[in-house]
């Protein structure tokens, strides 16, 4: 069985969330106990997708909007798409009672997880960051494309988020959102470990390092 195929199995138990990183540079999956939301799913083989119960879209750019297989995705799974204004407009064909546009400030359920749109400094049309909190209370803060910003420093005030997925290949940028969110574990694909590590170190913010590897799981907490 597939790492995929396990993280789908409604009969496999999952507690806090598991994590999945597609083999594409945005498509991520997110299992909590009650749910199963896929960010910006670009490269996704839609028939290993049995189960879905959002699919989130933080903007319009190519390697994270692919219009045909969102709406093939929604037709399959029946999950809500939450995503801007913006690209809401572009997705003709997904049912309107499914599309749940939110703008920066606004919220959603899903199951009893909560997901809040916060603003994203990247170019485009509405682009988006979110804020996941799970029914366990397990915090992610996923920027997206999204340059460090100073109001990012909200979320630490907040209550620190127990996970940063960083998607970007800039190690300065990445330790700037690190200083500004203080996440307990920072997730990132693109970054040398080595190095990445040796700066957390040298800054001292407590943040440890975790590197996603295309179609392996990541559980927090550790199974």
């Amino acid at each position: 069985m597939s790492t995929l195929q396990e993280l789908l199995d409604p009969e496999l138990p999952v507690s806090g969330v598991a994590l999945l990183a597609f083999d594409s540079h945005s498509g991520v999956l997110v299992r909590t106990p009650s749910s199963t939301l896929i960010f910006d799913p670009v490269g996704i083989a839609v028939e290993k997708v049995a189960r879905a119960d959002a699919i989130i879209v933080t903007h319009e750019h190519a390697d994270h909007l692919n219009v045909p297989l969102v709406r093939e995705l929604q037709q399959k799974t029946g999950a809500a798409v939450i995503t801007t204004p913006f690209v809401a407009g572009l997705l003709r064909g997904v049912p309107p009672q499914r599309l749940r546009p939110l703008e920066i400030g606004g919220a959603t359920s899903i199951k009893g997880n909560a997901l809040r749109a916060w603003p994203s400094v990247h170019p485009g049309r509405q682009p988006l960051s979110f804020l996941l909190e799970t029914e366990e209370r397990v915090r992610l803060y996923h920027p997206s494309d999204s340059d460090p910003f100073p109001e990012m420093a909200d979320l630490a005030r907040q209550g620190e988020p127990d996970l940063l997925l960083y998607l970007g290949s800039s190690l300065e940028k990445a330790l700037q959102i690190v200083g500004l969110v203080r996440p307990q574990t920072l997730l990132s694909r693109y970054l040398e470990p080595t190095q990445l590590e040796r700066r957390l170190e040298e800054e001292r913010t407590g943040t440890r390092s975790v590197v996603l590897h295309p179609l392996e799981i990541f559980h927090q907490p550790a199974q």
